[in-house]
């Protein structure tokens, strides 16, 4: 039989078990997370979700530009674009 000592310690399980989500929890209409809860829910997304996530693409976008990120226009670079000697 094992014995414990003060050092080894054995947490409460209910500090192991992760938190369930409580309806307080989710997010109001008019932010991304309410509009993706809408998509994940099969339900129709509305004017206030849709515009939230127009806000947060827009800084998204303001971000990389700042960072001086190329724009491509939603589209993967071609290896001639990447490739500094040129060469594909």
């Amino acid at each position: 039989m094992a014995l414990i000592t003060p050092d080894l310690y054995i947490p409460d399980i209910q500090t192991l078990m992760p938190k369930t989500r409580r309806w307080s929890d989710v997010k109001p209409c008019g932010t991304l997370a309410a509009k993706r809860r809408h998509l994940r829910r099969g339900e129709p997304v509305d004017l206030s979700c849709r515009q939230a996530e127009r806000r947060y693409m827009a800084d998204y976008h303001a971000k990389l530009r700042a960072l001086g990120v190329p724009n491509l226009g939603g589209r993967w670079p071609k290896s001639s674009e990447t490739a500094s000697d040129g060469v594909d």
